[in-house]
């Protein structure tokens, strides 16, 4: 055991909050004693009544909780003088630290904004066995993007995307973060597409689909997740022995509408584009696809408006009753139709070529997207009976973009902090450019970087039992910004709001028991190059400042400072470490 000083008298509690005591006080009163600018004259002064602002910055930094948000006030005319910019500029960070992998996403090939990106994530240890885990990022963090899961298997989930950003080959790149056990599922189609039903509630939903069944011919059911469409009576289709829902829409140009479903018997069904919302089976303002019953068999077919009261068709082969399939209807600029089958795991089956409607524009085609069924008169010869799944539509792209995926990642601090740096031009002693860097307040100068106000970084404390040191209590605290690069000029005074999104522990005991042998702090990766010097002066400073009996060194070439335990055997761990991670979001007020 490394001595240390007898302590008696003094209760655990109060021994570990007069080590942490000290050393967090001295990130308060470090600015009169460790900063040299302050002492300087005329240039001190002007520094004293700059640093109100972001002294007062750095306080909110230490007492904002998640959630929480300050406002500062920086001040850019000063003394008469017109200020500079401010900007900001931040590096990738760990999104949330309860999840525990992310991989990297490469998306090859062009889509356009607001496009459902298709991915088949593979497997991997850390994730949930129902994949609720999955999480999908534009960037290493920022808001989660709406996905819907369409297949899980053992081996890999099926997943749609919304990507907010088109993929014009300047930024391909996407995030998944899985390893959560804890995570609610975010599955979300309605979020993810266009237009989406799962039929996943006991009735219809009618504040988005309206039922048509102008005679009663047929009827309609929920249940287990499908909706169902049957034939109570045959008849023609001209004398109203029609049916199905439709959906009033907007859509654009270049999308596809899919829906996954079975029939038990033969029928005509189809996924269209009407013009009316009540005639089902308008021939002159329609066109859309589905399954016709023809020579005796049940063919995949295409269908679309040519003229008043006519329509042309494509028909391709059989399909097989009791058979889920995936059915895609696709409409591109210039109304360029074609349809396909796929089955369940989505390899085409059959599809056809494109066909143009010119009889009628987009504009009068887009008012309503539905499901129909109806006869082709009694003769007929079984009844509809026909489930659908679910029904979406999505944007189309000329070629659907393909992804891999990067090695699994685990959060690492070895990662750049990002910072906030302020410039002041042409006060009375020159230029002036400060930087708000993981806590810390540096100014930078030609000649280098000067720690003006340093941050609560580590504190440290004794533990005892029976009136004896026992441990040692380590905490390390770092500041990550997360917004993104922003820059803003301005000589009137300007607003920020500093927002604390996130602030827990990445590192804790279990149990209340030593988790370290040693704790290392360091700032190698998370801070600029501009300042390093700055930061390697003050953690030379800092180390200086622990009693002669605690095991504390710096290399000052890696930045690095290490605090062993008192007990100097190999694989006793006598230190209780905590690693905090708070994340700040500046946004101009």
């Amino acid at each position: 055991m490394r001595s240390s000083p007898d302590r008696k008298g003094l209760s655990p509690i109060v021994g570990a909050v007069l080590v942490i005591g000290i050393l967090t006080g001295l990130a308060v009163t470090l600015y009169s004693s460790y900063s040299r600018a302050s002492s300087r004259g005329e240039e001190g002064e002007t520094l004293d009544s700059m640093l109100q602002s972001f002294l007062r910055v750095k306080e909110g930094l230490e007492r904002v909780e998640n959630g929480g948000s300050f406002l500062v006030q920086f001040k850019p005319n000063v003394g008469g003088r017109t200020a500079g910019t401010l900007s900001t500029k931040v590096s990738p960070a760990w999104w949330d630290y309860n999840w525990t992998r992310r991989m990297a996403i490469t998306v090859q090939g062009s889509h356009p904004a607001d496009y459902q990106l298709k991915l088949v994530v593979p497997k991997k240890p850390e994730m949930r066995e129902d994949y609720g885990d999955l999480r999908f990022f534009e960037e290493e963090w920022g808001i989660p993007l709406p996905y819907w899961i369409e297949n899980r298997t053992s081996d890999n989930v099926t997943v749609w995307v919304r990507r907010l950003k088109p993929n014009d080959g300047t930024d391909n790149l996407i995030y998944v973060y899985y390893g959560n056990p804890r995570a609610m599922d975010a599955s979300n189609g309605e979020a993810t597409f266009l237009l989406f039903e799962d039929f996943s509630g006991a009735s219809l939903d009618t504040t988005k689909w309206t039922w048509h069944n102008p005679v009663g011919a047929f009827g309609y059911s929920i249940s287990n997740g499908e909706f169902r469409i049957y034939t109570i009576t045959k008849g023609s289709y001209a004398n109203g022995y029609r049916a199905g829902i439709t959906c009033p829409n907007t859509f654009p140009e270049n999308i596809l509408v899919e829906k996954r479903y079975r029939f038990t018997s033969a029928y005509r069904e189809g996924t269209q584009f009407s013009r009316n919302d009540d005639n089902m089976v308008d021939l002159g303002g329609r066109l859309g696809s589905g399954v016709l019953y023809l020579s005796g068999k049940e063919n995949g077919a295409m269908w679309y408006a040519t003229g008043p009261g006519s329509q042309s068709g494509v028909v391709l082969s059989t399909l097989s009753p009791n058979t889920y399939y995936i059915h895609q209807l696709q409409v591109r600029s210039g109304l360029y139709i074609k349809f396909s089958y796929l089955d369940s795991g989505r390899k085409v089956l059959m599809a056809s070529g494109e066909s143009q409607v010119t009889y009628l524009g987009w504009d009068n085609l887009k008012r309503f997207v539905g499901v129909s069924v109806w006869h082709d008169g009694s003769t007929d010869p079984t009844n509809n009976d026909f489930y659908v799944d679910w029904i979406l539509v999505r944007r189309w792209a000329p070629s659907e973009p393909t992804v891999s995926f990067g090695s699994p990642q685990a959060p690492s601090w070895g990662e750049w902090s990002g910072w906030v740096e302020f410039t002041f031009r042409n006060l009375e002693i020159g230029d002036l450019k400060l930087r708000l860097e993981e806590g810390g307040l540096i100014r930078l100068t030609g000649e280098g970087a000067e720690m003006l106000s340093p941050p609560v970084l580590l504190k440290v404390g004794e533990v005892r039992e029976g009136g004896e040191v026992r441990w040692l209590r380590v905490e390390v605290r770092h500041f990550v910004l997360e917004n993104g690069e922003f820059q803003l000029a301005s000589s009137s005074p300007v607003s920020l709001r500093f927002t604390c999104t996130s602030d827990l522990y990445t590192v804790y005991p279990e149990n209340g028991r030593p988790n370290a042998e040693e704790v290392v702090l360091d700032l190698e990766n998370r801070v600029s190059t501009q300042t390093s010097e700055a930061w390697r002066e003050y953690l030379e400073y800092l180390t200086s400042l622990f009693p002669p009996y605690y095991s504390v060194s710096v290399d000052p070439s890696l930045l690095r400072l290490t605090v062993q335990g008192f007990n100097s055997a190999p694989g006793v761990k006598d230190i209780l470490y905590y690693e905090r991670c708070t994340k700040i979001r500046v946004e101009v007020a």
